[in-house]
């Protein structure tokens, strides 16, 4: 007999919103890029263009403005 364990719809739900939440976040990064070009070489933008590499890094940078 087989082990299986079912994941709950809840649990499941949960891990679909974090990684859309990601994607989309992942995306305001690379947006957010595109309009601070012309500011200068500061360390947030050093950050956000890393972030556009590490994916997670860059999802967290697209919430901070």
């Amino acid at each position: 007999m087989a082990y299986k364990q079912d994941m709950p719809l809840t649990v499941a739900l949960i891990w679909i919103t974090i990684a859309i939440t990601m994607i989309v976040g992942w995306f305001m990064n690379i947006y957010q890029i595109t309009q601070m070009y012309d500011g200068g070489l500061t360390a947030k933008f050093a950050f956000k263009i890393v972030g556009v590499l590490v994916f997670p890094l860059g999802a967290l940078l697209g919430f901070i403005n």
